[in-house]
This record gives structure tokens, C-alpha cells and sequence, in this order.
């Protein structure tokens, strides 16, 4: 782009980021499918996987938006909803950093410096 390159790593932290992404959102409108009451195999609740999905992505965005769903869920539901929007709020790397085993002690080198003489 613009006579520049865009190192591999970055490129494989991006691909990471947003398949966690996916993941969370495609895992979170699943249990919400399934701890809600309602029985989706009525006519009149057809619609609510997308409701479903449109809260999932708002809530890990923190944008605020909402199709009205929210208030029909759960406290199971608004449970998850409030965990996803504390997921987005935090990142998905700070989160995911958390869950890494922890390393023995980095053993610190300092910087090299020429003097004159």
C-alpha cells in the first residue's frame, strides 16, 4: 500500500483478532438461542436469531445499539449480554493475554551503548 508492506505478524494478529471475534459473537448468540424461554418454533419468534445476532455484535462493539431484544431476554440472557459488552470493553487481546500460562522470569538485558573513548 503507498510503496509499503505490511509485516507478516501484524497481518497474523489481525486474522487472530477477528476469528476470536467471530467466534465470541457466533458462541454468544448460540447460548442465547438456547437459555431463552420462548419457543423458536413458533411463527412469532422467527425473527429473533437475528435480533439475537444484531445484540451480540452491538454489545462486543459497545456501540450502543439495539433492535429491542434486550429487553426481552433473561437474566441469563442479560447476563451474557452484559459479559460480551465487558469482553469489548476490555479488548479481546487483554482478555486473551489473561488466559495464557503464566512464563517463568524474563531475564532482562540491557541495551548496548558505544562510548567513546
Amino acid at each position: 500500500i503507498s510503496g509499503r508492506t505490511v509485516p507478516d505478524e501484524t497481518i497474523r494478529k489481525m486474522v487472530s483478532l477477528a476469528l476470536l471475534g467471530v467466534l465470541v459473537v457466533v458462541a454468544t448468540t448460540m447460548l442465547l438461542l438456547a437459555t431463552q424461554p420462548e419457543g423458536l418454533l413458533h411463527p412469532r419468534y422467527r425473527g429473533l436469531f437475528l435480533g439475537y445476532l444484531f445484540e451480540s455484535v452491538s454489545a462486543l462493539g459497545t456501540v450502543g445499539l439495539s433492535l429491542g431484544v434486550t429487553e426481552t431476554l433473561n437474566s441469563v440472557g442479560k447476563i451474557l449480554i452484559v459479559v460480551l459488552m465487558l469482553i469489548g470493553r476490555v479488548g479481546l487481546i487483554t482478555l486473551a493475554y489473561g488466559f495464557l500460562p503464566k512464563r517463568g522470569k524474563v531475564q532482562l538485558e540491557y541495551a548496548g551503548e558505544q562510548v567513546m573513548i
